[in-house]
């Protein structure tokens, strides 16, 4: 079965361009979230059939990141340049070859010196790489901000680097900070203290694991800090979303889905009168609508329209978000109606307009009349 299924999601793989539809023939479509497991089965494989190879007798160190690999090597040249073309051969993955040059070589983002057979390290960067990184007045929440951080300095503490070498990289980092506005420095100093500390901790209590939940939702500069401070005391920790950018509304060339095909918290409005019904479906629009229309099974807006006599229209039907997701579903419903309820241009008709919650929208809301953002 499992055979079969692997079968299924490899072969049925299509893609749209130019409003014509396409199907792969070959490799693995991006995105999905087989492939990568796939990529990583496939790989393993032909790394033991080149484990098996007999000139693999001269390899004494094989590391793989992915396809990239480090190889110390101890036969000659030519017998290298033998084994790199026979382990191309065994498939369609085509490797490349690159020895060190005046004992150096550039593996991923390190460069590792051949100092008398022991390896000394420091930082790569290729010379495309640039110091631009998310701007200190850019509208990005300040985990996001500091993820940039978070790896250039633990980077440079998890690489076994000359104390002239650390000191460089670091003022490198201190430098890159200073070209996109983050200033003063003691700002930058201060996460670095903190990364180190961390450091420190993981060394000393080897077997601890800090167990962090986490919920993910768009920024708001004014909630954010509020809301994290609320959530502290539960071990939970906000990660933000990005707002869509100008250009990507702009330049979205993807077929939209019409509305009555969509899923998700749903508003129908009266035609007749300023009655609105807020519900939730995981299927399509149009099927739940037609159900209200024929009140089968009952609801609200369809005895609404069967007592009155007014009508309802899927034109005059939104998607208020569009999700799949039952906890969310939940969630955003009870929000719209608890919405719905404070707006006097419009009556609410659903059943049910009380819920046994405490959803943390109901304290953002009272605390800094902030709208929740649509999805």
């Amino acid at each position: 079965i499992i055979s079969k299924l692997f079968q299924h999601v490899t072969n049925l793989n299509f893609f749209m361009f130019n409003n014509k539809t396409y199907k792969m023939e070959d490799g693995l479509p991006m995105g999905n979230p087989i492939s990568g497991l796939l990529a990583n089965i496939f790989i393993d494989h032909l790394e033991l059939r080149i484990k098996n190879l007999p000139n693999f007798k001269h390899v004494t160190t094989w590391l793989r990141y992915v396809d990239d690999i480090f190889v110390i090597w101890t036969g000659t040249i030519e017998q290298l340049h033998h084994f790199h073309t026979t382990i191309n051969n065994i498939s369609d993955i085509k490797f490349t070859l690159e020895t060190e040059s005046n004992n150096t070589l550039n593996f991923l983002d390190i460069t590792l010196y051949n100092n008398n057979n022991h390896i000394s390290y420091n930082i790569y960067r290729k010379p495309t790489t640039t110091d631009v990184i998310i701007p200190y007045n850019s509208y990005h929440s300040p985990n996001i901000k500091m993820a940039a951080f978070n790896f250039l300095f633990n980077r440079l503490l998890n690489t076994p680097l000359n104390p002239l070498d650390f000191h460089n990289e670091y003022n490198t980092i201190l430098q890159i900070a200073q070209n996109n506005n983050y200033k003063p420095t003691t700002l930058i100093n201060n996460i670095f203290k903190r990364i180190k500390y961390k450091h420190l901790l993981k060394n000393i209590y080897t077997h601890h694991k800090h167990s962090n939940k986490y919920i993910t939702i768009p920024y708001y500069k004014h909630i954010h800090t509020h809301l994290q401070k609320a959530l502290n005391p539960y071990n939970i920790t906000l990660t933000n979303t990005t707002h869509p950018t100008l250009q990507k509304i702009l330049t979205n060339y993807k077929p939209k889905e019409p509305h009555h095909l969509q899923s998700g918290i749903y508003k129908i409005t009266c035609n007749d009168c300023n009655c609105i019904y807020i519900g939730q479906t995981t299927r399509k629009l149009l099927t739940r609508f037609t159900e209200h229309n024929k009140n089968k099974p009952h609801s609200a807006i369809g005895t609404h329209i069967n007592n009155t006599k007014h009508t309802i229209s899927i034109d005059n039907t939104k998607i208020l978000h569009k999700t799949n997701n039952y906890k969310k579903l939940t969630i955003l419903e009870h929000y719209e109606i608890h919405k719905a309820l404070q707006d006097p241009n419009f009556k609410l008709i659903n059943d049910i307009t009380e819920f046994n919650d405490n959803h943390l929208y109901k304290y953002v809301a009272h605390s800094h009349n902030t709208p929740l953002p649509h999805t």
